[in-house]
């Protein structure tokens, strides 16, 4: 999205991460907004903890579609015109990485693991985080690591792979954590993840893990 400008506002106890554009807002401006505010909250929690949410959102328009449930967990959510921005405590900017998990309710102390330094590491990053709202397209991942296209598709060349193995690589990570985790159906699993059709993911998942999903789903479930 060109004229994009982001900055940080202070509001009494409560800070804001905002994001402005020069530009009359489109139906692809509407998504990169969506985007700006789902990639943020992703970053965020890896200072502030896995299960954080803001206190409270603006997506600066009214959504054409329905607002994805768990992408944005409790935050109460507003429709400011022409601003959009993620509300958070200004005591979180004091936090170190990590600092978060250690002092969350929930008991978790591991810190997570640092940035990647590698593009394909971080385009891994940018497509786990967008894959709540969509299959993420090159082009949208390429925005969100403000690059054009081919910029991306060259770095990626670079390291040895291309986009589509990457996108690959996070479809099945996250298709593991489902069928280890829980009991959702390999056919709604292929349909979260943006396959075609069940038999399109049972190849795809094959081909990565030598198994089948419903293998992979029995080989982890105690007997």
């Amino acid at each position: 999205m060109q004229g994009q400008v982001i900055w940080l506002s202070a509001h009494g106890n409560r800070a804001r991460f905002n994001l402005g554009t020069s530009l009359n807002l489109g139906p692809g401006d509407c998504q990169a907004r969506m985007n700006f505010l789902a990639v943020t909250m992703t970053h965020i929690r890896r200072f502030a903890g896995a299960h954080w949410t803001p206190t409270e959102l603006s997506f600066g328009f009214k959504p054409r579609e329905k607002v994805p449930v768990g992408v944005f967990g409790d935050a109460r959510v507003v429709y400011r015109p022409a601003k959009t921005y993620l509300e958070f405590p200004r005591s979180l900017l004091g936090l170190r990485l990590g600092q978060g998990d250690q002092r969350s309710a929930s008991g978790l102390s591991a810190s997570p693991d640092p940035l990647p330094s590698d593009l394909s590491g971080l385009t891994e990053l940018q497509i786990a985080s967008l894959l709540s709202l969509r299959t993420p397209t090159v082009d949208l991942v390429a925005e969100t690591l403000g690059m054009s296209r081919r910029s991306l598709q060259r770095g990626l060349a670079d390291e040895g792979v291309n986009y589509t193995d990457v996108l690959a690589r996070v479809r099945l990570r996250r298709a593991a954590e489902w069928l280890a985790q829980g009991d959702k159906p390999v056919s709604e699993i292929a349909f979260d993840l943006g396959y075609a059709d069940a038999s399109n993911f049972t190849r795809a998942f094959r081909k990565l893990t030598r198994v089948t999903p419903s293998a992979f789903r029995q080989a982890g479930t105690p007997g």
